[in-house]
Order: structure tokens, then C-alpha cells, then sequence
């Protein structure tokens, strides 16, 4: 399959999606199943199992290209569709979140900077998030999916200990898991900042870098330049969007950045612009340049109320962002000291290490 032909078939997808979902098209339960069925495998799991299927656990088969692009089209369905289909829906799309480390993927990369472990993520993260919001009795055990999600495929990369698996599979499925959470314009709220930070930033823990690191390594120096889990690495340099541990950091710095944005702000997610194939410059402010501008407008305009005048939402958000003060310094401390070794060493800092990008989003 090439580029034209992969495009084209995505976007008739996508289009026989939105029609499906079209309150006017009257469809019938037997188009959903046809689209259903044309999905890959998957068991389904109860709503409230927490489970995230491993490789040591099960194999599920293949995630083609031709999967990907039609459980992108059931996800776009499942997301505009009526509050019955969507309900009925949900566990099957929860399920194929929870399946995902358990797929084998094919070896292809049609565009640079993003493989199918990483689109197939973005998708379904991006599109949960959008019915969490929609379902509001549904979200928290959306959102308690997602925590289990990272931490298991985090918790991977410690016990699984294979470098091809971790840079194929693993790395871009991170990255396409922060996109979601960086460019959905549904996580505005001191409470979803405090479970992001809460629940993700403990994972970044040395042993899990120096291993992401190691995995890298050993797949520059040992695998074969021909090697798919080469090109992975060779895909997302050439993009300018390098795998690394410090990638990981740099995502999650941004994560931050983007919700409290949003909450400080009070963005609405209508009137957020989202675009997500803007993959490169996601250390600057164009993808959320709503929820910026409200912020600049409240920042000038808006006088820190007195302590007796706080609500709890204000003691909230008070205390998350004073973590991610320490926490975001932190980095910023650890990095310029780096910076300054190398340069007193005489050397210069490879575009994985992310120095800049680092350095400048930990001021923001």
C-alpha cells in the first residue's frame, strides 16, 4: 500500500463515518456491525476491569494499517454518534485500548515522525477523552483506563527488557498517548491536572529513563540499519521529534503546560482550536492558542483573591501548581547543569536530549 492509497482509504473511512453517525442517515445496526467487523479481534472486557493485556499474557494477531484506519473511523463514529450507540460502544473501544500491547503491528512507516503503535493510540486516547467529556458518569473509569494504560506500558520497559519491543512499539505508543493529552482540548480542569500529575509523574523515575536510553542504544549499535525498529528511530529523528528518555520528560513538561493553560484560563472545549497533524513545535503555544490568550487577558486583568475569599477549587489549583513549580524547576535545574558539564567538556548535546525544548517549557 502506498502514501495516495493509504490516504485515500482513511479518508473514505473517516467521511462513511461521519455519515453513519448523521442523525438524519437513519442507520441501521447492521451498517455498525459491518464496520465492527471489519475492526481487528479484540475480547471484550468489562468497563471496569483495569486489565491492560501484556505479551506474556496473550497475542491478539495482527494491527495493519487497513485496522488502524478502520478503528479510526469506529472511534470518529463512536464520538459523534447518539448517547445509546456510544454507551453501547464504549467497552469495545476501552477494550481495544487495553488489548494494544498484545497486538503485533506491521512493519511500516508511511509518514515520518508517527508509526501505527503511535496513531493507534492517538486516536483512541483522543477519542475516550472526548467521550468522557460527553459522558460525564462514564469518566472517571475512562480516565482510570488511561492511567492504567501508561503505567503498564511504562512499567514495560522494565520488565519486558526487550529493546526492539520498546522502541517499535512502546516509545511511539507514549508518544502518541501525550499527544492526546496535550492537544485535547477536554482536559481543562484542576481535577484532571492533579490526576495527570499524580499519576504519571512518579513513573519517571531513573531506573525507567536510564532504560529507555539503553534501549535506544542497543538498537543503534545491534540491530541491522534495515531493521524496522531502526527505521522507527530513524523515522522520528529525520521528523525532528527524537525517541528518547528525555523526549518522555519533554512530552509530559507540555502535558502540564497545555492543561494548566486550559484551567487557569477556564477554557471551554468549544471554543478550543485543536489541530492535531501539527506533530512538530509542540514546545510552542499554537495548539492552544485559545486558552493562551484567555490566560494573558485574566492574568492582566485578574487580582489574587485574599485567602479568606478562596473556594476550594482555588486551594486546588493553588497546590497543583505549586508541585509542578518544583516539579518543572527541577528539570530545569537538572538540564542546565547537563548543559554545562558538556560545554565545559568541549561538547556539544545531541537533538534527543531536547535541551532547549526542556529548559524553555519548564519556564512556562
Amino acid at each position: 500500500m502506498n502514501r495516495l492509497d493509504y490516504d485515500l482509504h482513511s479518508r473514505i473511512l473517516v467521511s462513511l463515518a461521519g455519515v453513519l453517525a448523521d442523525t438524519r442517515a437513519k442507520t441501521t445496526d447492521v451498517e455498525i456491525e459491518r464496520l465492527v467487523s471489519k475492526c481487528p479481534d479484540v475480547t471484550l472486557l468489562p468497563i471496569d476491569d483495569m486489565t491492560i493485556l501484556t505479551p506474556f499474557q496473550v497475542i491478539k494477531g495482527r494491527m495493519t494499517n487497513r485496522y488502524q484506519q478502520t478503528l479510526d473511523a469506529l472511534v470518529k463514529y463512536a464520538v459523534k454518534t447518539n448517547e445509546v450507540s456510544q454507551i453501547e460502544l464504549l467497552p469495545r473501544i476501552l477494550s481495544y485500548l487495553k488489548h494494544l500491547p498484545a497486538y503485533g503491528w506491521d512493519d511500516i512507516i508511511l509518514t515520518k515522525g508517527t508509526t501505527t503503535p503511535d496513531n493507534v493510540t492517538y486516536n483512541l486516547v483522543y477519542g475516550l477523552l472526548n467521550i468522557a467529556h460527553q459522558r460525564p458518569e462514564h469518566a472517571e473509569l475512562i480516565y482510570e483506563t488511561l492511567w492504567s494504560y501508561g503505567r503498564c506500558i511504562i512499567d514495560l520497559i522494565d520488565t519486558y527488557n526487550n529493546s526492539d519491543f520498546t522502541v517499535s512499539f512502546i516509545l511511539p505508543s507514549l508518544a502518541g498517548l501525550a499527544r492526546a493529552l496535550q492537544l485535547s482540548p477536554y482536559l481543562y480542569k484542576p481535577e484532571q491536572l492533579q490526576a495527570i500529575y499524580l499519576n504519571m509523574q512518579p513513573l519517571l523515575v531513573d531506573r525507567t529513563l536510564t532504560n529507555i536510553n539503553l534501549a535506544t542504544d542497543t538498537c543503534l549499535s545491534e540491530c541491522d540499519k534495515e531493521a524496522y525498529s531502526r527505521r522507527v528511530l530513524s523515522s522520528y529523528w529525520e521528523a525532528g521529534m527524537p525517541l528518547s528518555s528525555n523526549r518522555v520528560i519533554h512530552d509530559f513538561l507540555i502535558t502540564l503546560r497545555n492543561v494548566t493553560a486550559r484551567m487557569i484560563a477556564s477554557s471551554s472545549p468549544v471554543h478550543e482550536t485543536v489541530t492535531p497533524k501539527e506533530f512538530r513545535k509542540l514546545h510552542l503555544t499554537t495548539n492552544i492558542e485559545s486558552a493562551w490568550s484567555e490566560l494573558m487577558k485574566k492574568t492582566a486583568e485578574g487580582i489574587r483573591p485574599e485567602d479568606r475569599q478562596w473556594t476550594d477549587l482555588d486551594r486546588t489549583l493553588d497546590k497543583n501548581l505549586r508541585s509542578i513549580y518544583v516539579f518543572s524547576l527541577g528539570y530545569f535545574d537538572d538540564i542546565r547543569k547537563y548543559a554545562e558539564r558538556r560545554e565545559t567538556e568541549g561538547k556539544t548535546w545531541s537533538p534527543r536530549s531536547y535541551m532547549k525544548e526542556i529548559m524553555g517549557t519548564s519556564l512556562v
